[in-house]
């Protein structure tokens, strides 16, 4: 019986690698908005910009660079996630944490003006 159960589930298994490792689903392309980031070239796309729907995601593209975007798709979405994830969190602790210092600063400024003017 427990041999059965590692049976069937060492199967599931090869199955989810099998599925997980099929061809990706790629759609369009359809127009994009100008100011979109190219994923290949990280500039903007411009007018003539197209996009992509990768797994459900979506990839604007230079039209010139649309060909090697379309070599290897998953691997710049890849790469331009990561790009992106590393600009966002720079966004996030730089800007976060500065604002931060900058109202922690003028509370102390106020509560110092209050405190003189009780004095």
């Amino acid at each position: 019986m427990t041999a059965r159960v590692l049976q069937v589930c060492l199967l599931a298994l090869v199955l989810a690698v099998v599925v997980r490792s099929s061809a990706p689903d790629l759609s369009g392309p359809v127009p994009a908005r100008p100011e979109e980031v190219c994923v290949v070239c990280y500039g903007t796309v411009g007018s003539s910009g197209i996009a992509y729907f990768l797994d459900g995601v979506r990839y604007a593209v230079s039209k010139e660079e649309a060909p090697i975007f379309l070599s290897d798709p998953q691997g710049y979405a890849k790469r331009f996630d990561e790009h992106q994830r590393s600009k966002r969190s720079t966004l996030v602790w730089g800007g976060g944490l500065s604002a931060f210092v900058v109202a922690l600063i003028v509370v102390m400024v106020r509560k110092r003006r209050m405190q003189r003017a009780a004095a």
